[in-house]
């Protein structure tokens, strides 16, 4: 039975994860939709709609260390939730392509600041035999934030395409909960005013987020054309299929606790692995089915890697450090869905052309390789 206490605390991981969970929709399920209406624009620069987000989220990312040092984690959430309500919604009220495209550039900074406080809320505020379940607490919100975005974005995106920005009024409710449930954590650092060192693990978390970030993109930015484009069919289509990848999502979340429990510092392997396959499936399964089970496979792979990465982060530093540790990943893991598409599109272009189908080929064999890679540091660390 949670305590009052665990209930409150609970209750802000959620909404803020929930509200997080929009960043992971971004504009994937009308990015087809974009890449007609600007059609002069290129392929390459409606896709990095969803991920220049990273631009700014990397400088909140290596601020949100300082910044809980001076001020509450309720203020800081605070002001990035309004953040992100405004500048998601702005795109409804005035069409062009410069105002998405700075609107998605500067939305980066809120989720910036946001993302790495929620393991700093669990850490400080939870023994670590209790931050498994709220670190799957996590992930189930994001699961629940990211489906709602999808399934509600997409229906509205059928309507008309600019209909689908509403989605960030999510952010404000999210605001006004937070305001009325959220407690006030503001963690202490050493008496020399510094955050502890990070060491290797951080760092090489962080790496691997790096490129787990790069690879996991090839399904969110090529999603909406690959079903507008190969299977021609809708958003709304386009939304379902990423509502499935949010669902699994938030099935892990649930089960995160058990998962970790069963494969222990294999976590982050099981999650790597799980991508491999879900790419594998959209290359060798035709029509809908092959990329409904890619969806699913890299909601696994998300919510599973983010979970896990989180908990080994919190047992690796000083509670006063989580913040910095966390806005060093977030950190990586932005550059890595920065460069992304460019990534994957000069990937793409050397198997033939820089199509859907080319750039899910590149992401399966990166992930193949990334598997290996972990797998073999993970034996390493355990023999």
């Amino acid at each position: 039975m949670l305590k009052k206490d665990e209930l409150r605390i609970g209750g802000s991981v959620f909404l803020i994860a929930f509200s997080i969970g929009l960043h992971l929709v971004g504009v994937a399920p009308i990015l087809g939709v974009l890449n007609e209406v600007y059609a002069g624009k290129g392929t390459s620069l409606i896709q990095m709609l969803q991920t220049i987000p990273y631009l700014t989220l990397m400088l909140g990312s290596l601020l949100v260390g300082r910044l809980t040092l001076r001020l509450s984690v309720k203020r800081l959430e605070l002001v990035s939730l309004l953040l992100i309500g405004f500048l998601g919604v702005l795109p409804f009220f005035v069409e062009s392509f410069w105002i998405l495209f700075f609107t998605r550039m500067l939305i980066g900074f809120g989720f910036g600041v946001i993302s790495p406080l929620n393991n700093t809320i669990i850490t400080v505020t939870m023994p670590p035999e209790k931050r498994a379940a709220f670190m799957g607490l996590h992930v189930v919100a994001m699961g629940i934030g990211a489906m709602s975005g999808s399934l509600v974005g997409g229906f509205l995106a059928s309507i008309h395409y600019r209909y689908f920005f509403l989605i960030y009024l999510m952010a404000f409710a999210a605001w006004f909960f937070v305001q009325f449930t959220m407690k006030d954590i503001k963690p202490h650092a050493d008496t020399s005013g510094r955050h502890p060192g990070l060491g290797k693990e951080i760092w090489l978390l962080s790496a691997c987020s790096f490129f787990h970030t790069i690879l996991i993109n090839a399904f969110s930015t090529n999603l909406g054309i690959f079903v507008l484009q190969n299977l021609k069919m809708g958003t709304g289509v386009t939304g379902a299929v990423n509502t499935v990848n949010s669902v699994l999502a938030l099935l892990v979340g649930i089960s995160f606790a058990k998962i970790s429990g069963y494969f222990g510092k294999y976590t982050i392997v099981f999650a790597i692995g799980a991508a491999a396959l879900g790419f594998g499936c959209v290359l060798t399964l035709p029509g809908i089915a092959g990329i409904v089970l890619t969806s699913a496979m890299c909601g696994i792979s998300l919510s599973c890697f983010q979970a896990g990465c989180m908990q080994r982060i919190s047992m690796a530093v000083a509670p006063e450090a989580v913040a910095a540790a966390g806005g060093i990943y977030s950190v990586a893991g932005s550059l890595g869905g920065l460069i992304g598409p460019v990534v994957l599109g000069l990937a793409a272009s050397a198997l033939g052309g820089n199509t859907p189908m080319h750039q899910f080929t590149a992401a399966f064999a990166g992930f193949a390789v990334l598997f290996a890679v972990t797998w073999m540091l993970v034996r390493k660390e355990t023999a």
